[in-house]
């Protein structure tokens, strides 16, 4: 109980902030710390004026992780995070949750 009520009041500006690969020394991981990675690679469709990573990009990691370890009550919270390296430059980056509210379902 005491760790929610921490999350809820904690700053989590510096996650964002923190222009790197690597969590900030001395973080939790309060949330969305169990969860599986896998290789990406962005395919472009082409036809567009995009440039950059809308080109496609050869090498990137997806995780899809679970705000809780196991779902409890409140039900399951998924999250995915995407992440493509660039030679000679920060790694660009997305997370996306639809919300904070559990689904019913784990599937």
């Amino acid at each position: 109980r005491y760790e929610r009520i921490r999350f809820l009041t904690e700053d989590i500006w510096h996650v964002f902030d923190n222009h790197s690969d690597l969590l900030s020394l001395g973080h939790p991981k309060r949330i969305h710390g169990v969860g599986f990675t896998g290789a990406v690679e962005m395919v472009s469709s082409g036809g567009h004026p995009f440039t950059g990573l809308f080109q496609g990009a050869p090498f990137g990691v997806m995780r899809f992780s679970t705000a809780v370890a196991a779902p409890d009550e409140s039900g399951m919270v998924p999250g995915v995070g995407v992440k493509f390296f660039i030679d000679g430059m920060e790694s660009a980056n997305f997370v996306a949750m639809e919300k904070n509210e559990g689904q019913e379902s784990a599937n």
